[in-house]
């Protein structure tokens, strides 16, 4: 049996046989399909981490607009940023206040939001603060 093991392979042909091609190729696919599924995902988690860069910084900034505000013109608005970041937008909402235990205190407290989301991806980013409104303005 060793001699017919030996002899066989002195005559064989050199070269791959087609068993080995197809599973050399199987393992290659598997192989190409992982990589270009966690490229896909190291893409997706990079537009993650843009917008919760970005997102914060405009939410806090439309925030700012909202408390500089003249008490008279707090109101529910919404809009996007302009040319400057053009695939993101707000919205903004100014509730009253109401409570028993605030009486007429919180007829001057306004609850204000707001919402910042990216057009291309479900993500939105939200940020609420309360403004106490000065009774002398």
């Amino acid at each position: 049996m060793c001699h017919w093991t030996r002899n066989r392979a002195v005559n064989s042909p050199a070269g791959f046989t087609l068993l080995e091609m197809i599973i050399s190729l199987l393992i290659l696919g598997v192989a190409l399909s992982t990589i270009f599924r966690l490229q896909s995902m190291s893409i997706m988690m990079a537009g993650n981490v843009q917008f919760e860069t970005v997102a914060p910084m405009l939410a806090q900034k439309k925030m700012a607009e909202y408390m500089m505000t003249e008490p008279d013109e707090l109101a529910s608005d919404s809009g996007d940023f302009g040319d400057e970041y053009p695939n993101y937008s707000w919205s903004a909402t100014v509730d009253e206040m109401e409570s028993e235990y605030l009486d007429a205190t919180g007829e001057r407290l306004r609850a204000v939001a707001v919402s910042v989301t990216a057009s291309e991806s479900t993500y939105s980013y939200d940020i609420k603060t309360y403004r106490f409104l000065d009774p002398q303005q």
